[in-house]
């Protein structure tokens, strides 16, 4: 998102605007239509935090910042307020969410305690763009992102050592924090690795999978989860160290098999016809 505004220069034009509202509105159809296989689906969040936070890319970062810290206070008085178990129920399949068609049980599992919720969730994508407005070709901008995401990492498991919780559900503050900390480093030691010549060949293959992000996303699920399922009878109870084998295994094979489908063409299936949708002249309005 930050990517294609700051090509605009920041001009809210329709050519740039629109596209993106159609992407994300793809994204929250194609997503509802995924929870009828996979509950825990992530699309239809992402879908509804662009269309949220695409008006935000304007302000400055003080603004976001608060923005931020805003909704994760705001989570945290909703997590201790409120019971976060409402609306789930034991299913075939781990827990699922017994009135999500519901228009009470649809706006509860998106804004407070479904997989995904907008509190806190959607402070990845408001602090994902205070990091868009910083100049990521720089290397000490990259560096401080290392040293910084780091010292905070570090920090935040400190605080876990200490008794704080962290889990993931219902996600915790700290659980948050360090996510936004490990991305940093992550993102910034990422930058600079892709920057440096000596580490193409390795790097390369790797990074040109972001051509491939929805298509994999939508893969890992039938090619990566589906046969787990099918082998464990549905409940995939294995061990952490067999399900790290598996996950290393799947992302070898995509890579190789992602690069092999690179060759031929510029993007993956699922991104074609996704640029195609919002590019459309049908659903586009002109402006």
């Amino acid at each position: 998102m930050m990517m294609q505004i700051k090509r605009a220069h920041f001009q809210f034009r329709g050519d740039v605007i629109i596209p993106l509202i159609i992407r994300y509105s793809v994204l929250i159809l194609g997503g509802l239509l995924f929870t009828t296989i996979w509950e825990a689906d992530i699309l239809h969040y992402i879908g509804f935090y662009g269309l949220f936070v695409i008006w935000t890319t304007k302000l400055n970062r003080k603004w976001l910042f608060l923005i931020t810290i805003t909704i994760l206070i705001s989570a945290e008085i909703l997590r201790n307020f409120f019971d976060y178990t409402v609306g789930w129920q034991e299913g075939a399949v781990g827990l699922t969410y017994e009135d999500m068609w519901s228009i009470t049980g649809y706006l509860r599992q998106m804004f407070f305690n479904g997989y995904h919720p907008i509190f806190p969730w959607l402070t990845f994508v408001t602090y994902g763009i205070i990091l868009g407005k910083s100049e990521l070709g720089e290397k000490k901008v990259q560096q401080r992102m290392i040293s910084f995401g780091l010292a905070t990492a570090v920090l935040g498991f400190a605080f876990k050592g200490m008794g704080i919780p962290v889990e993931f559900f219902p996600p915790h503050t700290l659980f948050i924090v360090l996510g936004m900390a490990n991305a940093t480093w992550v993102i910034g030691l990422s930058l600079y690795i892709v920057n440096a010549e000596k580490f193409k060949r390795v790097v390369n293959p790797i990074a040109n999978m972001g051509r491939l992000a929805l298509t994999h996303y939508l893969a890992h699920f039938f090619l990566g989860i589906v046969p787990v399922m099918i082998w464990t009878g549905e409940r995939m109870r294995v061990s952490f160290e067999l399900s790290f084998l598996i996950a290393l295994f799947y992302i070898i094979l995509t890579i190789f098999l992602g690069n092999i489908w690179l060759k031929h063409h510029l993007q993956g299936p699922m991104e074609w016809v996704l640029r195609k949708i919002s590019k459309s002249t049908i659903l586009n309005i002109r402006t």
